[in-house]
Protein backbone atom coordinates (compact mmCIF):
# COMPACT_ATOMS: atom_id res chain seq x y z
CA UNK A 1 0.00 0.00 0.00
CA UNK A 2 1.40 3.39 -1.02
CA UNK A 3 1.71 5.91 2.14
CA UNK A 4 0.63 9.35 1.48
CA UNK A 5 2.48 12.07 2.00
CA UNK A 6 1.33 12.81 5.76
CA UNK A 7 1.59 9.46 6.60
CA UNK A 8 5.14 9.39 5.65
CA UNK A 9 5.86 12.54 7.46
CA UNK A 10 4.50 11.63 10.64
CA UNK A 11 5.85 8.18 10.86
CA UNK A 12 9.52 9.76 9.93
CA UNK A 13 8.72 11.51 13.38
CA UNK A 14 7.74 8.57 15.04
CA UNK A 15 10.84 6.78 13.83
CA UNK A 16 13.11 9.95 15.04
CA UNK A 17 11.24 9.79 18.63
CA UNK A 18 11.41 5.91 19.46
CA UNK A 19 8.72 5.78 21.07
CA UNK A 20 6.41 3.15 22.53
CA UNK A 21 2.17 3.34 21.49
CA UNK A 22 -0.27 5.75 23.04
CA UNK A 23 -3.16 5.87 24.63
CA UNK A 24 -6.36 7.12 24.69
CA UNK A 25 -8.79 8.86 27.76
CA UNK A 26 -10.91 11.46 28.82
CA UNK A 27 -9.96 14.95 30.84
CA UNK A 28 -10.11 18.40 31.02
CA UNK A 29 -8.55 19.59 28.03
CA UNK A 30 -6.78 23.04 29.52
CA UNK A 31 -5.46 21.00 32.63
CA UNK A 32 -2.20 21.00 32.60
CA UNK A 33 -0.62 17.81 31.93
CA UNK A 34 3.29 19.27 31.75
CA UNK A 35 4.99 22.48 32.14
CA UNK A 36 8.66 23.27 30.72
CA UNK A 37 9.63 26.38 32.46
CA UNK A 38 6.97 28.94 31.67
CA UNK A 39 5.21 26.58 28.92
CA UNK A 40 2.41 24.47 29.77
CA UNK A 41 1.66 21.52 27.97
CA UNK A 42 -2.11 20.72 28.39
CA UNK A 43 -4.69 17.31 28.55
CA UNK A 44 -5.86 18.65 25.28
CA UNK A 45 -2.88 18.48 23.61
CA UNK A 46 -1.67 15.45 24.98
CA UNK A 47 -5.06 13.42 24.26
CA UNK A 48 -4.98 14.69 20.67
CA UNK A 49 -1.06 14.63 19.70
CA UNK A 50 -1.66 10.83 21.36
CA UNK A 51 -4.61 10.29 18.73
CA UNK A 52 -2.36 11.66 15.82
CA UNK A 53 0.78 9.50 16.90
CA UNK A 54 -1.56 6.81 17.36
CA UNK A 55 -2.60 6.76 13.84
CA UNK A 56 0.43 7.57 12.07
CA UNK A 57 2.13 3.71 13.08
CA UNK A 58 -1.39 2.70 11.63
CA UNK A 59 -2.79 1.59 14.92
CA UNK A 60 -6.59 2.25 16.29
CA UNK A 61 -6.48 5.73 18.39
CA UNK A 62 -9.22 4.39 20.51
CA UNK A 63 -7.06 1.50 21.82
CA UNK A 64 -4.39 4.14 23.64
CA UNK A 65 -3.14 3.49 27.15
CA UNK A 66 -2.94 5.75 30.00
CA UNK A 67 1.18 3.44 30.72
CA UNK A 68 1.53 4.22 26.99
CA UNK A 69 0.57 8.07 27.09
CA UNK A 70 2.70 9.09 29.77
CA UNK A 71 5.34 7.69 27.36
CA UNK A 72 3.99 10.15 24.58
CA UNK A 73 4.20 13.24 27.53
CA UNK A 74 7.85 12.54 27.89
CA UNK A 75 8.82 12.86 24.17
CA UNK A 76 6.30 16.22 24.26
CA UNK A 77 8.11 17.32 27.33
CA UNK A 78 11.92 16.86 25.56
CA UNK A 79 10.51 18.46 21.97
CA UNK A 80 9.64 21.44 24.22
CA UNK A 81 12.83 21.79 25.79
CA UNK A 82 14.77 21.27 22.28
CA UNK A 83 12.41 23.79 21.49
CA UNK A 84 13.65 26.77 24.23
CA UNK A 85 16.86 25.51 23.81
CA UNK A 86 17.26 26.61 19.98
CA UNK A 87 14.83 29.52 19.75
CA UNK A 88 17.06 30.24 22.94
CA UNK A 89 20.29 30.01 20.78
CA UNK A 90 19.32 31.36 17.41
CA UNK A 91 15.62 32.94 17.91
CA UNK A 92 13.27 31.74 14.73
CA UNK A 93 16.52 31.94 12.97
CA UNK A 94 16.83 28.36 13.95
CA UNK A 95 13.83 27.07 11.34
CA UNK A 96 15.43 28.19 8.25
CA UNK A 97 13.54 30.48 5.42
CA UNK A 98 11.63 28.12 3.86
CA UNK A 99 10.30 26.45 6.71
CA UNK A 100 7.00 28.08 7.53
CA UNK A 101 6.31 27.20 3.36
CA UNK A 102 6.99 23.69 4.29
CA UNK A 103 4.67 23.40 7.17
CA UNK A 104 1.86 24.78 5.16
CA UNK A 105 2.43 22.11 2.71
CA UNK A 106 2.40 19.52 5.10
CA UNK A 107 -0.51 20.95 6.70
CA UNK A 108 -2.47 21.40 3.16
CA UNK A 109 -1.64 17.71 2.57
CA UNK A 110 -2.89 16.46 5.72
CA UNK A 111 -5.82 17.90 5.62
CA UNK A 112 -6.49 16.84 2.05
CA UNK A 113 -5.49 13.07 2.54
CA UNK A 114 -6.68 12.53 5.76
CA UNK A 115 -9.69 14.59 6.32
CA UNK A 116 -12.00 11.89 7.46
CA UNK A 117 -9.86 10.97 10.22
CA UNK A 118 -9.02 14.68 11.09
CA UNK A 119 -12.85 15.59 11.06
CA UNK A 120 -13.80 12.13 13.44
CA UNK A 121 -10.96 13.29 16.00
CA UNK A 122 -11.27 16.86 15.74
CA UNK A 123 -7.46 17.28 15.39
CA UNK A 124 -6.52 20.95 14.74
CA UNK A 125 -4.03 22.47 12.36
CA UNK A 126 -2.07 23.46 15.47
CA UNK A 127 -1.78 19.61 16.14
CA UNK A 128 -0.26 19.10 12.97
CA UNK A 129 1.90 21.64 13.08
CA UNK A 130 3.45 20.55 15.79
CA UNK A 131 4.23 16.94 14.53
CA UNK A 132 5.73 18.74 12.16
CA UNK A 133 7.73 20.90 14.09
CA UNK A 134 8.68 18.45 16.81
CA UNK A 135 10.29 16.36 14.18
CA UNK A 136 12.00 19.40 12.70
CA UNK A 137 13.53 20.22 16.08
CA UNK A 138 14.48 16.26 16.46
CA UNK A 139 16.05 15.96 13.04
CA UNK A 140 18.09 19.28 13.88
CA UNK A 141 19.10 17.65 17.55
CA UNK A 142 20.37 14.90 15.59
CA UNK A 143 21.97 16.58 12.69
CA UNK A 144 23.85 18.62 15.53
CA UNK A 145 25.04 15.45 16.59
CA UNK A 146 26.20 13.94 13.58
CA UNK A 147 28.37 17.32 12.68
CA UNK A 148 30.15 16.77 16.39
CA UNK A 149 31.24 13.45 15.51
CA UNK A 150 33.50 12.46 12.44
CA UNK A 151 31.33 9.53 11.06
CA UNK A 152 34.51 7.85 10.44
CA UNK A 153 35.00 7.78 14.53
CA UNK A 154 31.58 6.27 14.68
CA UNK A 155 32.01 3.81 12.44
CA UNK A 156 35.31 2.70 14.14
CA UNK A 157 33.50 2.35 17.50
CA UNK A 158 30.97 0.38 15.83
CA UNK A 159 33.55 -1.58 14.48
CA UNK A 160 35.03 -1.82 17.81
CA UNK A 161 31.59 -2.52 20.15
CA UNK A 162 30.61 -5.62 17.18
CA UNK A 163 34.67 -7.25 18.00
CA UNK A 164 33.70 -6.45 21.72
CA UNK A 165 29.89 -7.94 21.62
CA UNK A 166 30.13 -10.52 18.68
CA UNK A 167 27.80 -12.93 20.74
CA UNK A 168 25.03 -10.59 20.26
CA UNK A 169 25.23 -11.22 17.01
CA UNK A 170 25.29 -14.80 16.89
CA UNK A 171 22.88 -15.90 14.28
CA UNK A 172 20.90 -19.43 14.12
CA UNK A 173 21.48 -22.31 11.38
CA UNK A 174 19.18 -21.52 8.64
CA UNK A 175 17.66 -23.64 5.49
CA UNK A 176 16.25 -23.20 2.37
CA UNK A 177 13.54 -24.89 1.67
CA UNK A 178 11.40 -25.35 -1.88
CA UNK A 179 7.27 -26.95 -1.46
CA UNK A 180 4.99 -28.67 -3.85
CA UNK A 181 1.62 -28.90 -1.73
CA UNK A 182 -1.56 -31.00 -2.27
CA UNK A 183 -4.44 -32.03 -0.87
CA UNK A 184 -4.56 -35.41 -2.11
CA UNK A 185 -2.56 -38.58 -0.88
CA UNK A 186 -2.44 -40.03 -4.07
CA UNK A 187 -1.05 -37.61 -6.21
CA UNK A 188 1.78 -36.58 -3.66
CA UNK A 189 2.94 -40.01 -3.97
CA UNK A 190 2.61 -39.99 -7.76
CA UNK A 191 4.49 -36.54 -7.87
CA UNK A 192 7.27 -38.32 -5.31
CA UNK A 193 7.72 -40.58 -7.50
CA UNK A 194 8.42 -38.03 -10.49
CA UNK A 195 10.89 -37.02 -8.49
CA UNK A 196 12.90 -40.36 -7.81
CA UNK A 197 12.34 -40.41 -11.31
CA UNK A 198 14.53 -37.53 -12.11
CA UNK A 199 11.79 -35.09 -12.08
CA UNK A 200 12.60 -31.40 -11.90
CA UNK A 201 11.55 -30.08 -8.55
CA UNK A 202 10.87 -26.77 -9.41
CA UNK A 203 8.92 -27.48 -12.74
CA UNK A 204 6.30 -30.09 -11.05
CA UNK A 205 6.21 -27.14 -8.10
CA UNK A 206 4.48 -24.63 -11.07
CA UNK A 207 2.50 -27.48 -12.44
CA UNK A 208 1.08 -29.53 -9.55
CA UNK A 209 1.69 -27.37 -6.18
CA UNK A 210 -1.72 -25.77 -5.15
CA UNK A 211 0.16 -22.72 -3.07
CA UNK A 212 -0.02 -20.60 -6.45
CA UNK A 213 2.71 -17.62 -4.63
CA UNK A 214 5.42 -20.39 -4.17
CA UNK A 215 4.46 -22.61 -7.04
CA UNK A 216 5.13 -19.36 -9.31
CA UNK A 217 9.29 -19.51 -7.86
CA UNK A 218 9.57 -22.93 -8.32
CA UNK A 219 8.43 -23.96 -4.79
CA UNK A 220 11.12 -21.76 -3.19
CA UNK A 221 9.96 -20.14 -0.15
CA UNK A 222 13.41 -18.96 1.40
CA UNK A 223 15.37 -19.49 4.52
CA UNK A 224 13.96 -20.79 8.10
CA UNK A 225 15.31 -21.52 11.51
CA UNK A 226 14.55 -24.46 13.16
CA UNK A 227 12.19 -22.79 15.41
CA UNK A 228 10.31 -21.10 12.46
CA UNK A 229 9.51 -24.01 11.26
CA UNK A 230 6.30 -26.12 12.14
CA UNK A 231 7.17 -28.62 14.90
CA UNK A 232 5.20 -31.28 13.71
CA UNK A 233 7.82 -31.69 10.79
CA UNK A 234 10.65 -29.77 11.49
CA UNK A 235 12.77 -33.26 12.67
CA UNK A 236 11.91 -34.70 9.47
CA UNK A 237 13.30 -31.71 7.64
CA UNK A 238 15.49 -29.68 9.18
CA UNK A 239 18.44 -32.08 9.20
CA UNK A 240 17.96 -32.84 5.39
CA UNK A 241 21.44 -32.40 3.27
CA UNK A 242 21.12 -30.19 0.79
CA UNK A 243 19.62 -31.22 -2.95
CA UNK A 244 17.49 -34.04 -0.78
CA UNK A 245 13.62 -34.11 -1.02
CA UNK A 246 11.28 -35.35 1.69
CA UNK A 247 8.72 -38.34 1.60
CA UNK A 248 5.45 -36.35 1.69
CA UNK A 249 4.40 -34.98 4.88
CA UNK A 250 1.13 -35.49 5.77
CA UNK A 251 0.08 -31.95 8.14
CA UNK A 252 -3.37 -29.65 7.89
CA UNK A 253 -5.27 -31.74 5.86
CA UNK A 254 -2.86 -31.38 3.07
CA UNK A 255 0.46 -33.14 1.83
CA UNK A 256 4.09 -31.61 1.73
CA UNK A 257 6.98 -32.81 0.06
CA UNK A 258 9.90 -30.39 0.49
CA UNK A 259 13.35 -30.09 -1.07
CA UNK A 260 16.89 -28.58 0.89
CA UNK A 261 18.32 -25.90 -1.73
CA UNK A 262 20.34 -23.87 1.29
CA UNK A 263 21.88 -24.14 4.44
CA UNK A 264 23.75 -21.59 6.37
CA UNK A 265 25.31 -23.19 9.77
CA UNK A 266 25.14 -21.14 12.48
CA UNK A 267 27.32 -18.24 12.83
CA UNK A 268 27.62 -14.55 13.46
CA UNK A 269 25.84 -11.44 10.98
CA UNK A 270 28.69 -9.94 9.66
CA UNK A 271 29.78 -6.39 10.63
CA UNK A 272 28.42 -4.94 7.25
CA UNK A 273 24.70 -5.91 8.44
CA UNK A 274 25.06 -4.86 11.88
CA UNK A 275 26.94 -1.34 11.02
CA UNK A 276 23.97 1.01 11.10
CA UNK A 277 22.09 -0.43 13.99
CA UNK A 278 25.05 -0.29 15.81
CA UNK A 279 25.96 3.58 14.81
CA UNK A 280 22.49 5.09 15.54
CA UNK A 281 22.56 3.35 18.57
CA UNK A 282 25.78 6.09 19.34
CA UNK A 283 23.74 8.19 17.78
CA UNK A 284 20.94 7.75 19.79
CA UNK A 285 23.26 7.67 23.05
CA UNK A 286 24.71 11.11 22.52
CA UNK A 287 21.26 12.59 21.59
CA UNK A 288 19.98 11.59 25.12
CA UNK A 289 23.48 13.10 26.62
CA UNK A 290 22.80 15.98 24.67
CA UNK A 291 19.02 16.48 25.81
CA UNK A 292 20.31 15.27 29.41
CA UNK A 293 22.17 18.39 29.34
CA UNK A 294 19.38 20.62 27.49
CA UNK A 295 17.37 19.59 30.97
CA UNK A 296 19.45 20.71 33.16
CA UNK A 297 18.63 24.45 32.82
CA UNK A 298 14.93 23.92 32.77
CA UNK A 299 12.26 23.59 35.46
CA UNK A 300 10.00 20.80 34.86
CA UNK A 301 6.75 19.77 36.09
CA UNK A 302 4.94 16.50 35.12
CA UNK A 303 1.71 16.11 36.36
Amino acid sequence: MKIRHFRAAAVLFACILVLGLTGCGSADPDRQAAKVNDTVITQGQLENFSILYMYTLGYDPNEITDEEKSTILQQMVDTEVLRQYFEGLNGENIYGDSFEDDMKKFLDSAKSSEKDFLDKYSITDEDIEYLYRANYLNSTLYTQIQNEHAETDLIARAEEYYDQHKDEYATDPEVRFSVIRVAEQEKAEDIKRQLDGGADFANLAKQYSDESASAANGGDIGFYTRAQVTADYSDKIFDMEVGSVSEPIEADKEFMIFKVTDRNDSGFKSFDEVRDDIYYSFIREYYDQKLDEMKEGCKIEIN
